[in-house]
């Protein structure tokens, strides 16, 4: 019965939903993004799963961007007693400002798309494109080729992860050997099967609210 069906929300629908959240975020003042920060992580924390790699992979751009605002914005010295070498505090207060908004943008990544199987991301970006075919975008062949790239990544990074330790090996050696075609036992699809799934009036309702706030 159509009372008793769960809600499935579209894929498409997550992916627009994180396009238009990634135009609001840098708008957004500073409480109400520290509110939205401080509820991703709330409800990260009671998931089987935080997405402290993800995070751990960015700390250098997140070091880069707090170092940058700190000691080229100026202002007052934050240890006057480092005279010119000092970090100032309205460069440190914005670095934490677009720190903060980065990190909500990686958090909106992992909860709304990465946390998908591949084959739903590409029914997703299949569903998006779709519209461009009148423009001479062959979406069928480029979701084919988008599938079998996905395909051979994941298989590189699962055969790196357990095979070898990543601090035995560079971390792009495997991906210049895929480049070189030198990577073996990589079992591509025969075909490639692409699902369609019907869009219901709940999976606007992201999208819109989104908008609204734009």
């Amino acid at each position: 019965m159509l009372g008793k069906r769960p809600l499935n929300w579209h894929p498409a629908s997550r992916i627009l939903t994180y396009l238009v959240a990634a135009l609001v975020i840098p708008g957004l003042p500073f409480f109400v993004l520290m509110l939205l920060l401080a509820m991703a992580v709330l409800m990260g924390w009671g998931c089987k799963v935080f997405p402290w790699r993800l995070l751990w992979r960015s700390r250098w751009f997140i070091a880069v961007l707090l170092s940058g605002y700190a000691f080229t914005l100026p202002g007052e010295a934050a240890w006057p007693v480092l005279g010119d070498y000092s970090p100032s505090i309205e460069g440190m207060l914005l670095g934490l400002d677009r720190a903060a908004r980065f990190v909500l943008l990686l958090l909106g990544v992992e909860w709304l798309i990465l946390r998908l199987r591949i084959e739903r991301i590409l029914m997703g970006l299949h569903a998006l494109l779709r519209p461009f075919a009148w423009l001479g975008l062959d979406v069928s062949r480029f979701s084919l080729r988008l599938a079998l790239t996905l395909q051979v990544a994941e298989q590189a990074m699962q055969s790196d992860e357990t095979s070898v330790p990543l601090r035995a090996r560079p971390r792009f050696e495997r991906f210049l050997q895929l480049l070189k075609g030198e990577v073996d036992a990589l079992h591509l699809p025969v075909q490639v099967v692409i699902g369609q799934q019907a869009w219901a009036w709940f999976d606007f309702v992201p999208i819109a609210l989104m908008l609204a706030v734009l």
